[in-house]
């Protein structure tokens, strides 16, 4: 008998994914990682709460824009 493999995605897989794809610039690939109603809690780092992948993607692409040249 085999195993099952788990289908929810590995949490490392995961955040190498939205690395390489925050790296490549491609903003459109790391917000599909975010649900539409996910919530990024930032406010440790004095940046403030994102409700909403609109919201997420509205802080990803002032924080990045914020840089002359970012590299990932």
């Amino acid at each position: 008998m085999m195993a099952e493999e788990s289908s929810t995605p590995d949490l490392v897989e995961l955040a190498l994914r939205a690395a390489e794809s925050g790296a490549r610039g491609d903003l459109d690939a790391v917000m599909s990682l975010f649900a539409d109603d996910a919530v990024w809690d930032l406010a440790a780092a004095g940046l403030g709460t994102f409700a909403g992948s609109a919201a997420i993607r509205g802080f990803l692409e002032d924080w990045g824009g914020s840089f002359e040249d970012l590299e990932i």
